[in-house]
């Protein structure tokens, strides 16, 4: 199965080491291109996604997991990003 993670943060990366270690192929993502290595394989900027910040490969999967935290200051970006990010999946038919 391929699994994609959207946020390999602390929880993401673990997440996708688990998966891995149980035979699963796994697409993570980060926000920044210094973050990207042999997990976090995607780079996917969800705030400015519409300018076409958004590696479309990271939406062929079986399975997706939401792997972000929110902290109330950042609420309303967060729920911004969710529903983009719901757009981008049903774009992509996952």
């Amino acid at each position: 199965m391929t699994i994609s993670i959207l946020g390999c943060g602390w929880f993401g990366t673990a997440l996708s080491t688990a998966l891995k270690e149980n035979g699963h192929t796994v697409k993570g993502s980060t926000t920044t291109e210094e973050k990207l290595d042999a997990t976090r394989t995607h780079l996917i900027r969800l705030e400015t996604a519409k300018n076409s910040d958004v590696d479309t490969n990271f939406f062929d999967c079986d399975l997706m997991v939401i792997a972000n935290n929110v902290r109330m200051a950042d609420e309303e970006i967060y729920l911004q990003r969710i529903k983009y990010t719901i757009e981008l999946i049903q774009r992509h038919g996952i």
